[in-house]
């Protein structure tokens, strides 16, 4: 592993490149690999063959260029936190400089891009979205406002089970349910968003296990089985009536399904809900214990 944050390393230099007119609590490492260009370069690019984790944070030089020099001199790379620098959304990959760095992180399996200004969820897909093993993705403290996942086979982010999306600007519940396209995700990280401004801490903790049937993981506490059919069960009843009213025609069906695409799913586990009283029906649940009993009744006269 090689840690260099909160450094000042530098590619090329800049004209104000005086230590000594910083201010002593801002002396860190000053370091140009530039001074002679062709041997920094053959140093470098032999120096760091094995490295497979590097943490930049706070590089007050950072960029994406510079990040992208950096990681075409590790070739085994696996792990890169680069959080608190001000890149901005990654360049896009229809240019030169966005198809080289789509290249250089396709091997990562963990990314960590906290609060580094990153406003555009597409063009992180378009850089990582392909990426094999990638396995966690951390997006904490950024300004993304939406989620959108496209349908490709294979699957955007096929390999990812941990996401961070603390402390970002997502407004509409359509993002939380496009996560569940994620084939592998399990662990979520998910807090002071505007959409759960609107509902209590445990509503908001309800709301999103309901609508990710495979999370297993939410802020750190585990999603437990009796907790799972809770939420799943409060969620039926919640949107009840609006599921009801939403039989009157295909469109408002075709509407609500898109608003809830886990809904029928969670209605197949524990029977349709009464749309007077939001309970349950307990005909569908009885069935498949009664069915599940026969079963078992069998496997033991057989034995």
């Amino acid at each position: 592993m090689l840690n260099v944050s909160g450094n000042h390393m530098r590619l090329p230099p800049t004209a104000n490149d005086n230590i000594e007119s910083l201010l002593d609590s801002d002396r860190r490492l000053q370091f140009d690999v530039d001074t002679n260009p062709s041997q920094a370069e053959d140093l470098c690019s032999t120096s760091f063959t094995t490295l497979h984790h590097l943490a930049a944070v706070r590089m007050s030089n950072m960029s994406w260029a510079v990040l992208k020099r950096i990681m075409s001199w590790m070739p085994s790379i696996k792990e890169i936190c680069v959080a608190y620098n001000p890149l901005g959304d990654f360049p896009s990959v229809e240019t030169p400089d966005g198809q080289s760095i789509a290249e250089t992180f396709s091997g990562l399996e963990t990314l960590d891009l906290t609060s580094t200004e990153l406003t555009d969820f597409d063009r992180v897909l378009e850089v990582v979205g392909s990426a094999p093993h990638l396995t966690s993705l951390l997006l904490n403290g950024n300004k993304i406002r939406t989620l959108r996942l496209p349908t490709t086979s294979p699957p955007m982010l096929r390999a990812l089970n941990q996401i961070g999306l603390r402390d970002n600007l997502l407004e509409d519940w359509e993002s939380v349910n496009e996560l569940a396209r994620l084939p592998v995700l399990t662990t979520l990280i998910l807090r002071q968003n505007p959409i759960l401004l609107n509902c209590n801490p445990e509503t908001a903790r309800q709301e999103i296990i309901a609508r990710l049937p495979k999370l297993k993981s939410l802020n750190f506490l585990e999603v437990a089985a009796d907790e799972r059919r809770g939420a799943e069960l409060d969620y039926l009843k919640r949107y009840s009536k609006t599921w009801k009213e939403a039989q009157d025609s295909v469109d408002t069906k075709a509407m609500f399904a898109k608003q809830h695409p886990t809904f029928l799913q969670i209605c197949e586990k524990y029977g349709p809900p009464d749309a007077s009283d939001g309970k349950v029906s307990g005909n569908f649940c009885l069935c498949k214990m009664t069915v599940k009993v026969c079963k078992t009744l069998l496997l033991m006269r057989d034995r």
